[in-house]
């Protein structure tokens, strides 16, 4: 991956309401739950002015550029996906656990011109989606029981990468304009808009990228980091199942989980299967 660009977690609260057997329709499309499969549909990536709990969020031109490259995306259990903790000359000891994949996004289509930004985040659009998830994977039993039991709501986690250099910053109108050419939609919503190439150094102190999120504030105001600026793509890497999130429009419409059965395991370990042939 090129230095200058990120991997970025953004997390999102989810609220789960089982839907047993019937399954999912979706786009004139029917996902339909059985012994080993389950679906999930799911909203999220609202379009800024909501944002992550960490300064980031996504202008909805760019998620409408973007959405697409969720399909067919690793669904994985709290981010444990080893890539993403790999150091330089450093042992790592993350060990994989997807647990499903994307398979179906929707976003609303623009009107002439573009998105315009929306002073009330209610009404902003977003990422529309399904995603199955393999029953037989470890940790899945607890998940779904967890959920069944209304012992814990599981949110959902977007991994996404984007680069610094084609980001910029939204922070709120100050008394008087700071940054010129801000788009007139996001000074009517009553933001400035700034890129990252030409922010000031203090407003580029704001966002660690180690941490990657806002560590301190400008001038008094809390900047949000827009990935992808104003209307470059960014890449939908993944999405991860989590305990807690941190976007908080994004939802969880609908879970189809059938009931599972008693079947019998598909295979058995080699050594017992030589044991039975011995014994014979």
């Amino acid at each position: 991956m090129n230095e200058d660009s990120k991997r970025g977690l953004i997390t999102s609260d989810l609220a789960l309401e089982l839907c047993g057997n019937e399954g999912l329709e979706f786009k004139g499309r029917k996902f339909v739950p059985d012994e080993t499969k389950a679906y999930f549909q799911f909203t999220l990536s609202h379009g800024f002015p909501v944002a992550t709990v960490y300064g980031t969020g996504i202008h909805p031109n760019v998620v409408a550029l973007s959405h697409k490259r969720l399909i067919e995306q690793n669904i994985n259990y709290e981010h444990q996906i080893a890539h993403y903790y790999a150091e330089p000359g450093k042992e790592n000891h993350v060990r994989d656990a997807v647990i499903g994949s994307v398979v179906a996004v929707d976003f609303p289509s623009a009107s002439a011109g573009g998105f315009r930004i929306n002073k009330d985040p209610t009404k902003t659009v977003g990422i529309n989606g399904v995603g199955v998830l393999w029953k037989q994977m470890q940790r899945m039993k607890t998940l779904l029981g967890e959920h069944q039991t209304s012992r814990h709501h599981w949110t959902v986690s977007m991994e996404v990468q984007y680069l610094f250099s084609e980001s910029g910053f939204a922070v709120h109108m100050g008394k008087k304009a700071e940054f010129e050419g801000s788009p007139q939609d996001m000074i009517d919503a009553g933001y400035e808009y700034v890129s990252w190439k030409d922010a000031p150094e203090e407003m580029r102190a704001t966002f660690s990228k180690k941490k990657n999120r806002r560590v301190a504030m400008y001038k008094g105001r809390n900047p949000v980091l827009l990935m992808g600026g104003l209307d470059k793509p960014v890449h939908y890497a993944g999405v991860a199942v989590v305990r807690y999130g941190a976007e908080p429009t994004a939802d969880i419409t609908r879970l189809a989980a059938s009931k599972t059965a008693d079947l019998a395991v598909p295979f058995q370990n080699l050594a017992q299967l030589f044991a039975q042939a011995l014994s014979k």
